[in-house]
């Protein structure tokens, strides 16, 4: 595939209000609301939020900003910009028009990659977990062991228990609110 055709991503700087919705697990939610997206256009926000025994960590890779896929219409480029939750959009000058400033698939897959590592290390016997990509993506299970990169996961639905062998960076941990 050319470079050329890969998605571009426009960055969005929030505001206080933006940075607790981030923390909290509802901005991508109150974004597409906002902005009027539809459900499968592509936002990253690189925080990730989850209560474990009582204890709530926080994860981010980059503090103060949230990524939309390039694509959607002026209405909603207003919207955003009107929101309580965003500052700013960052473009190329100060005119209220000027173009977006826009960053590569490969620098978001860079900082989803890096957020897929902090959770790893997060991962450990005991947890209860969701997986959250690949054939298995939604399915939540146990850490029965943790080796390495990888862990090892008791699934169990109605009708199968199943032990599956997986990387970590492929779970999130289940908050205790989700169990």
């Amino acid at each position: 595939m050319d470079e050329r055709d890969q998605v571009t991503w426009v960055v969005l700087e929030l505001s206080h209000h933006g940075e607790r919705a981030a923390e909290e697990g509802i901005l991508e939610d109150i974004l597409r609301d906002h902005a009027d997206l539809d459900h499968d256009h592509p936002i990253f926000i690189p925080y990730l939020t989850y209560t474990y025994r009582e204890k709530k960590t926080l994860l981010s890779v980059m503090e103060g900003y949230a990524f939309v896929a390039s694509g959607f219409d002026n209405a909603s480029r207003s919207h955003f910009l009107r929101s309580p939750y965003i500052k700013k959009i960052l473009t190329r000058g100060s005119n209220l028009y000027a173009p977006c400033e826009t960053v590569s698939q490969a620098s978001v897959d860079s900082l989803q990659s890096r957020l897929r590592e902090l959770v790893a290390v997060e991962i450990q016997e005991g947890m209860g977990v969701r997986i959250v990509d690949g054939p298995l993506s939604g399915i939540k299970g146990n850490v029965v062991g943790v080796s390495g990169t990888n862990a090892t996961l008791l699934v169990e639905m109605r009708s199968i228990r199943a032990i599956q062998y997986l990387p970590c960076f492929l779970l999130r941990p289940l908050s205790d609110e989700d169990e």
